[in-house]
């Protein structure tokens, strides 16, 4: 997909310098008329400033990265925001278990993602996730991009899913276990489960509420 970050010239190479540190790898650069940056073997940073990412499974990750950086492209300024997986990791199987697993928590994943719909889009190249009608902060993103990829996981692990989408006494405590069986588990998810449970209501340490009051 393209993007494009309205940077010319030299401007380009502040931009250049944050995915060399992504991928690990030197920015080549074509000679005239083009000019155009070539970061690894899906990744291309034209004249115009319009970036081509041609790997769906970084392609969160690189726009993460670079809006970390300042960069934000004018495709994602005030506009939705859609986090993606990419398809030739899932069997049809795998997408029937996202669905059930979506559905059983449909309503406690509206409600901590501030998502009208949990519905997701199959492509060829892409499963897409149009959740998110504003763009978010880059440690929400963030967040969000940990708990579909960890959704995902679950999908291909598991064989059965049981449960039915209902109302909780306690949604920080629900929520909380269903992202610890996840995998969203230690210090490296610490700000992920923080920002995910903002939007609930209750206690996370306490299924009951009357617990919490004591």
């Amino acid at each position: 997909m393209d993007y494009h970050f309205n940077l010319t010239g030299s401007a380009r190479r502040p931009l250049v310098k944050a995915l060399e540190d992504f991928t690990k790898e030197k920015a080549t650069c074509t000679k005239a008329p083009t000019f155009c940056y070539h970061i690894g073997e899906h990744i291309t940073l034209d004249n115009h400033g319009v970036l081509s990412v041609k790997d769906a499974e970084q392609e969160n990750s690189i726009l993460l990265t670079l809006s970390e950086h300042g960069f934000v492209p004018e495709e994602q300024e005030n506009m939705a925001v859609t986090i993606s997986l990419p398809r030739n990791k899932f069997t049809d199987e795998n997408l029937e278990r996202l669905s059930e697993i979506l559905t059983s928590k449909e309503s406690i994943i509206k409600h901590a993602l501030g998502t009208e719909s949990v519905a997701f889009e199959v492509d060829e190249e892409k499963i897409s996730f149009p959740w998110f009608s504003e763009m978010p902060s880059s440690a929400e993103l963030s967040a969000y991009t940990a708990f579909i990829s960890l959704l995902g996981k679950a999908a291909k692990e598991s064989k059965r899913i049981t449960g039915k989408d209902h109302a909780v006494e306690n949604e920080k405590y629900y929520f909380r276990c269903f992202l610890l069986r996840l995998g969203m588990i230690g210090d490296s998810y610490k700000e992920a489960r923080k920002i995910l449970l903002s939007h609930l209501q209750g206690s996370s340490a306490f299924k009951y509420q009357k617990e919490a009051e004591k």
